[in-house]
């Protein structure tokens, strides 16, 4: 008997593999699979194996084997994953968990509180002046006291509001 997860659940469990900043690697990893012919399926061209991007979500999103399979049981048909399926709840997870995220909840109110001072901060990170931080220049900027968090709350709220792997524009 298949066990059925709400989409919430399934939300829950890969806002671990993004909060962490493990996403990026997964679908990297996911790609290069696809492209290597190694999970090469008689489907789409964008398809995998489910089994084999089960096991790159424990290996690179760091989760275990009944997490992985409940992001699985939700996006296979027939054995096979659809990447691009995949990338969309992904994306979807990320927005779910920014949405609940008490560690984005405090930087807003940071934020809201002492907006002017975090950009200045911001900006005197960026030294090529190109409007990009990496995660480094984000804690960096952030490590004030007007913005009560630790480094690994840090590192959270950059993987939620990063739009590119390239950095964070402000």
């Amino acid at each position: 008997m298949f066990q059925v997860y709400q989409e919430s659940e399934v939300y829950e469990t890969l806002g671990e593999v993004v909060k962490y900043g493990a996403a990026a690697r997964v679908m990297s990893e996911a790609y290069k699979l696809k492209n290597d012919r190694a999970g090469m399926v008689n489907s789409g061209p964008q398809d995998i194996r489910s089994v084999h991007l089960k096991n790159i979500l424990m290996r690179e999103g760091n989760i275990g084997d009944i997490d992985a399979n409940k992001v699985i049981l939700m996006i296979e048909v027939d054995g096979v994953v659809s990447l691009n399926k995949f990338e969309h709840v992904l994306n979807q997870t990320k927005l779910y968990i920014r949405d609940h995220s008490d560690v984005i909840k405090r930087l807003r109110k940071a934020i809201s509180e002492n907006g002017r001072l975090i950009i200045s901060k911001l900006e005197g990170q960026d030294y090529n002046k190109d409007g990009v931080l990496n995660v480094d220049g984000f804690k960096a900027a952030l490590r004030i006291p007007e913005v009560p968090m630790r480094d690994h709350d840090l590192d959270e709220a950059y993987n939620l509001i990063c739009t590119s792997e390239d950095g964070l524009f402000f």
